[in-house]
């Protein structure tokens, strides 16, 4: 689908939502409170594109490069991003519960006072990315790139950090009750968290 044909779409208040726009070329485009509820957007191009307060729930945007965009206010539950290009994207205020970001470059992203319950950001990237003051429990970090990232104020209730890289990141007033994290964690204040290297029988690759 074109961008004249979804402005279309959109101007004569036709639904988009579980529509397919696979590596459609959307970039640059207002869709402010756009409804994109189920939709299919593998390999799309949002570059710098105005999503905020969208709705993306249980769209699938693998592959989709929607770097530097503005998502501020996005409902996103279990959408999925999975390889995703999203430097410097604006997520602040995003409820993304249990959304997936596997293998995703998150650099410089802003997620601050986000909804990250059970999201997974195996192996992804979040260098520089801010946030402070998001819910991450029961989130899966798992070898994430985690370098000068920002998480003050933010919770890490139950959450796997398992081969994170931490160096120069910030873990200010977190609350990391359970979190499993080899080694000495990162984080001040109550240890709570558990030494997981001494607590399997093993050490665990996964």
């Amino acid at each position: 689908m074109t961008k004249e044909e979804l402005l279309k779409r959109l101007q004569n208040n036709e639904s988009v939502a579980g529509m397919d726009l696979s590596w459609a070329d959307l970039s640059g485009m207002d869709l402010h409170g756009v409804d994109l509820s189920g939709c299919t957007m593998t390999g799309a191009k949002l570059i710098n594109t105005i999503l905020d307060e969208a709705i993306l729930e249980d769209a699938f945007m693998a592959e989709v490069n929607i770097a530097n965009a503005s998502l501020k206010g996005v409902r996103g539950k279990r959408v999925f991003f999975q390889r995703a290009d999203m430097r410097n994207v604006n997520m602040e205020g995003c409820d993304f519960e249990e959304a997936h970001f596997q293998v995703s470059d998150l650099s410089g992203a802003i997620l601050m006072n986000s909804n990250l319950k059970g999201a997974m950001f195996i192996d992804s990237t979040l260098t520089d990315a801010d946030l402070s003051g998001a819910d991450m429990s029961w989130a899966n970090l798992r070898g994430a790139d985690l370098t000068r990232a920002n998480f003050s104020g933010a919770k890490l209730i139950e959450a796997d950090m398992r081969k994170v890289k931490t160096e120069g990141a910030n873990f200010s007033n977190v609350d990391a009750t359970g979190a499993m994290f080899y080694g000495k964690p990162p984080w001040e204040g109550e240890k709570k968290d558990k030494d997981w290297e001494k607590e399997l029988p093993y050490h665990q690759e996964d």
